[in-house]
């Protein structure tokens, strides 16, 4: 059964001479299947994206970029959640009201859903 709350999941990075590689597992840390995968970039300042919850999507979203700044409300109390680096995850089950106020330039959101 898939967690119920929306929480940011560490992501494991592998580190070499070469650069970095970054990994997501689906079995192991985002547990439904991935359906689509969108991503959104080249956002003016200040432009909000977001603003609206899914009946039965997953999503699990990482910043290919800049720290990104959230705020879910899950229909009884809001939390607010920071993906700092490519090595975390947030994880948002459905029912869950998302707000992003800003994404950075240069800044790339990558978004991977459980339905097209």
């Amino acid at each position: 059964m898939l967690p119920t709350a929306a929480r940011i999941i560490d992501l494991p990075s592998f580190p070499d001479a070469r650069g970095h590689l970054g990994v997501v597992e689906v079995a192991q840390h985002i547990g439904f299947a991935i359906e689509r995968a969108f991503y959104i970039y080249n956002t003016p300042s200040h432009a909000h994206r977001g603003g609206h919850a899914h009946k039965t999507l997953y999503q699990f979203l990482i910043t290919l970029g800049a720290p990104i700044a959230f705020r879910v409300h899950n229909g009884q109390q809001e939390t607010a959640f920071t993906l700092n680096s490519y090595t975390q995850g947030l994880y948002l089950p459905p029912r869950h009201w998302i707000d992003i106020d800003s994404i950075p330039t240069n800044t790339t959101l990558l978004v991977l859903c459980s339905a097209p």
